[in-house]
């Protein structure tokens, strides 16, 4: 595959993988990073994907670990802010 390939599977799955994304994060700032994580990882292993029949399910794989790792990179700051510090 070339770089030319990746433009036209940007237009053609962009917004399936960013609704995708929206539906798990439901904030589009973070979903919009997200996307452009996942499509910045095809850019940069574009040449390592020989076969077009895994573009998607590669894509989809990828977007949602990414929502995974910004999970796991939010939740220690979620939690630290619910601690309640007993009063004397």
């Amino acid at each position: 595959m070339t770089y030319l390939d990746f433009t036209l599977i940007y237009n053609k799955y962009k917004n399936y993988i960013y609704n995708y994304v929206l539906k798990m994060v439901g904030d589009k700032v973070v979903c919009d990073d997200i996307v452009r994580q996942t499509f910045l990882k095809l850019y940069e292993n574009i040449e390592l994907i020989r076969n077009k029949s895994v573009i998607k399910s590669w894509l989809f794989t990828t977007a949602r670990n990414e929502v995974f790792t910004q999970f796991r990179k939010e939740t220690p700051a979620r939690s630290f802010f619910r601690i309640k510090i007993p009063k004397n």
